[in-house]
């Protein structure tokens, strides 16, 4: 079901991560309704926030992980499945045309395809990637933002020719919003739900577009022979 079906709630929310309010649209949900997330339900190996940061280092950096799984995200979501090499070769050019080695192939054609695999399963179980929630709530927040700039670029590539519903464009106008967190110091509980509010509705945002953009196609059925 597309997150728009839901009800919704509207609140104009303080803040937590910057000087001024704005509006945005929420899901009703509780904490017991957030699911424990995992790309490993299949033996697959899942990708780390650190995992992907070390590479990016390594590679001279020039690419934040979050905005990297933004971007791959957004372009699958936008019905753009371009292939794991074009991928690898998207990626070694944002780098400034860096070649990412045997290991850096590996780890970015898994990242492509356990996050294809996931939103094609529309189980609702594909995550955001962010650093873990031992990390301080303001990298986690910055990281937040950069996976949503990430995101409205791939999107915006991969839909560029195509009309968007009423509930896309609020979306995206949306994650335009978010992608503007200022990170601050403040662990408090109230900023720590806050963030766990957005990034929650950032991530169905997400399975909605993916949905509408990428319909499943029922099989067709075959006619059986009449016999005369």
């Amino acid at each position: 079901m597309p997150f728009y079906e839901i009800p919704f709630l509207t609140l104009v929310i303080p803040h937590a991560c910057s000087n001024s309010p704005y509006l945005v649209n929420f899901l009703l949900f509780d904490d017991q309704a957030i699911i424990e997330m995992t790309y490993n339900e299949q033996g697959e190996s899942p990708i780390q926030f650190d995992e992907l940061a070390d590479l990016l280092v390594e590679l001279g950096g020039g690419s934040h992980p979050s905005e990297l799984h933004g971007l791959l995200c957004g372009q699958f979501s936008g019905g753009n499945e371009s292939g794991v090499e074009a991928w690898n070769r998207q990626v070694s050019s944002l780098l400034g045309d860096e070649a990412i080695g045997s290991h850096g192939e590996e780890l970015l054609s898994r990242l492509y395809q356990l996050t294809l695999n996931k939103l094609m399963q529309a189980d609702f179980t594909v995550t955001l990637l962010l650093p873990d929630d031992e990390e301080a709530l303001e990298q986690r927040t910055e990281a937040l933002g950069y996976w949503c700039q990430g995101f409205l670029s791939g999107f915006g590539e991969a839909a560029a020719n195509r009309k968007l519903s009423e509930e896309a464009e609020a979306v995206v106008n949306d994650f335009s919003q978010i992608s503007q967190i200022q990170p601050e110091q403040d662990d408090s509980d109230e900023a720590e739900r806050f963030f766990i509010e957005v990034s929650e509705f950032v991530r169905m945002a997400m399975v909605s577009l993916f949905a509408e953009f990428n319909p499943i196609e029922e099989p067709v059925k075959k006619q059986g022979k009449t016999l005369h």
